[in-house]
């Protein structure tokens, strides 16, 4: 992990986050949409990425504290 994501919004202000976790979880687990106590992202896509078919049960899910 460590890894550092940085987010630019729409007026150049420039956001700088460190990846805390990244898993493979069940689409219906939502504990990751749960509020935080600190500044997060959370970014959620399907899984695999090479999936034939979309719509798979799987979502990957990286979870980054804002640095």
């Amino acid at each position: 992990m460590d890894e550092e994501i940085t987010v630019e919004d729409v007026r150049g202000r420039v956001t700088h986050y460190r990846v805390r976790e990244v898993a493979v979880v069940d689409r219906h687990a939502t504990r990751f949409l749960d509020p935080a106590d600190s500044p997060q992202l959370t970014l959620i896509t399907c899984w695999p990425f090479d999936a034939v078919q979309p719509g798979t049960p799987l979502r990957y899910v990286v979870t980054a504290d804002r640095a």
